[in-house]
Parts: structure tokens; sequence; C-alpha cells
């Protein structure tokens, strides 16, 4: 049984490995993101999205940009459901009191912590894939506000004869 709990728990540390590489990227995304709100802001004027040619990839851009801000947010945020009863999810760890936590883990035996540990490397693949789906649909949609805001900057620099401004340049 103590081998199988140490292979279990491996698994476990290396489910959690994963959370640290998938939130850098997303924090990336977040980043980049707030570039290009700060460009559009910069270079797009009320009276611009007057002409068909700059209010069309602006909305592109807003509407891509919003979608791939959902995707960072629930990346950030994934679904906390599940492991009612858990001794080792933090979520039903905090719904205990101290002593219970405490009388309730002494009381498991080694079958039930193993299944228990067993079960949260299950939740935590559940979540990983849940991050990386929305950290990768983010850079899509990321890259697809880019690409607007791109030509949102073309259109407006012909509309005002002048280069774009970038946030410290």
């Amino acid at each position: 049984m103590n081998e199988r709990m140490a292979l279990a728990e491996r698994q476990l540390d290396r489910m959690q490995s994963f959370f640290p590489r998938i939130d850098a990227k997303i924090t990336a995304v977040a980043a980049w993101l707030s570039v290009e709100i700060a460009v559009a802001g910069l270079n797009t004027k009320l009276s611009d999205l007057r002409a068909a040619y700059v209010w069309v990839p602006f909305v592109v851009f807003l509407i891509t940009t919003g979608w791939s801000g959902s995707c960072v947010w629930r990346c950030l945020f994934p679904d906390r459901k599940g492991g009612q009863g858990s001794l080792i999810y933090f979520g039903s760890i905090a719904n205990r009191t101290e002593g219970s936590f405490q009388s309730d883990f002494k009381a498991a035996s080694d079958g039930q912590l193993l299944d228990d540990v067993l079960g949260q490397v299950w939740r935590n693949a559940e979540i990983v894939c849940d991050k990386y789906i929305a950290v990768q649909s983010s850079i899509r949609w990321a890259t697809v506000s880019l690409l607007s805001l791109i030509v949102t900057l073309v259109a407006t620099s012909i509309l005002h004869g002048a280069l774009p401004s970038f946030p410290g340049g």
C-alpha cells in the first residue's frame, strides 16, 4: 500500500506541476491583451468610428479581445466543484473545522486515503485540462484580436495621415 500511495502522491505532484506553466502562459496573454487595449485606446477616437473601414475591424477587435479575456478569466478561476468529503481537496478541507479534519484524517484507513489522493489526481487532471483549453482558446482569440487591431491601426493611420502611437513611445 505504501508503494501505491507514494506513486499516487508523485502523480498528484506531477499533475500539480502543470498549474504554474499554464498560469504563466495565461499571465502573458493577459499582458498581451492589456497592451492591445492601450494601443487601441491611444489610436482610436470616437470620430474615427464614422468610417466603416475603421469601425468594422475595431468591433472585431472588441469582440475578440472580450472573448479572449473571458477565456483568461476561465483559466484563472476554474470550476472548484468536486471533492465532497475529501481529506485532500482544499475546498473540502476548508469546509471542516480544524478538529474534525484532524480526527477524520486520523480515522481514515490507508485505502481510503489512497482513494482520496487518486480522486484528487483525477480532479486536478480535469482542472488542468480545462485550464489548458482556456489558455489555448485565449491565445487563438488574442491572435485574431491582434490582427483586427493591426487593421484598425492601418485604417486610423490612413484616416489621420500619421503613424500609430504606442504606450511609452
